[in-house]
């Protein structure tokens, strides 16, 4: 029986919230978590994916910038914080400008909201489970060492193992959570930064799709696991720091990757709050590759229907995009 996964990507913008002052922050808190709800009330959405969550606090207990929304498990992957990553050029305007104390924590990375019936697995495992401790997989960008700046800052994906369809013929769903690298001065008119930020996240693309899918169904192969299974769906999404004329996003298109809401309006992303006008296309859900399992007439039949992102919302510089995956349930 065919049926959909129903994901949403959102870059939240929790870097922002660090730098305010404890009156501020707690007002864009709760809206970015009301805006939650909205997505919630509007999409009904499976999963959904974070980029830029906080953590901040003391060592005895740091606080989650998401509040999770009845219904739903949450879970925080640490990309980057003050105990690992401490170089002051990072955390100076943070403490400053929020008054945090010099032993205060504060962390950023990638968060995901599941439905608390759907089931999930360790990545190298195939009974599905539910609950709120969920197997991920993190892979490191490496970047070197960290300078205190945009390009060297450390950037990870949170591989996320889920399943449909009934206990005979179960449907693997991996989601591949990502931000990816973005540099100083990059579409800025000058054109060697512009190839140089584009450089970095090929290597990334060619790391997801060789080093992450490509060695994942090799073992999958040599495990047998094909044969009682129906096709994987791999979906890739999140912030890509990159348009859709990129030589990024043509990659992963001629991989089979379909981009499942092309549908981006005038923008995913704007300038900030208050005058968040989207200018710029750079948050995507790609599915793939080639998605043998679903016709090609559901497919494009979904993408048509998939909205624009939801404009409504305001607290981050980046709008939600909805998508509906075709999967068997």
């Amino acid at each position: 029986m065919s049926a959909t996964i129903k994901l949403v990507t959102w870059n939240v913008g929790g870097a922002k919230f660090l730098k305010e002052q404890r009156s501020t922050r707690t007002e864009l808190q709760k809206r970015i978590n009301q805006g939650l709800h909205s997505i919630i009330q509007k999409y009904q959405p499976d999963i959904l994916l974070l980029q830029e969550v906080v953590r901040f606090g003391n060592g005895s207990g740091p606080s989650e910038f998401i509040q999770p929304p009845a219904g739903y498990f949450y879970d925080c992957s640490i990309a980057i914080d003050t105990r690992s990553q401490s170089h002051p050029l990072k955390w100076l305007p943070y403490r400053s400008g929020g008054h945090w104390s010099k032993t205060d924590y504060l962390a950023q990375g990638l968060g995901m909201l599941w439905k608390e019936e759907l089931m999930h697995a360790p990545l190298w495992e195939f009974e599905g489970m539910r609950g709120p401790e969920i197997g991920k997989e993190i892979v490191r960008l490496e970047t070197g060492l960290y300078t205190g700046d945009r390009d060297t800052e450390p950037r990870l994906l949170v591989v996320s193992h889920f399943i449909t369809g009934d206990s005979e013929i179960p449907q693997d769903i991996f989601v591949i959570h990502l931000h990816l690298s973005t540099l100083k001065k990059e579409r800025e008119g000058i054109q060697e930064m512009d190839e140089r930020g584009s450089r970095i996240r090929l290597t990334q693309i060619d790391l997801i799709l060789n080093g992450v899918i490509a060695r994942y169904q090799e073992f999958c192969q040599q495990a047998g696991m094909e044969k009682s299974r129906l096709p994987a769906i791999w979906i890739v999404a999140g912030d890509f720091n990159c348009t859709p004329d990129s030589a990024e996003i043509q990659t992963l298109k001629h991989h089979g990757f379909v981009d499942l809401n092309p549908q981006k309006g005038k923008g995913t992303k704007g300038k900030g709050f208050p005058d968040n006008r989207p200018e710029i296309t750079v948050d995507f859900i790609f599915a793939g590759p080639d998605l043998p399992a679903l016709t090609a007439s559901l497919t494009q039949n979904l993408i048509r229907n998939n909205p624009e992102p939801f404009y409504e919302l305001t607290g981050s510089d980046h709008y939600p995009v909805f998508s509906e995956i075709p999967v068997h349930k």
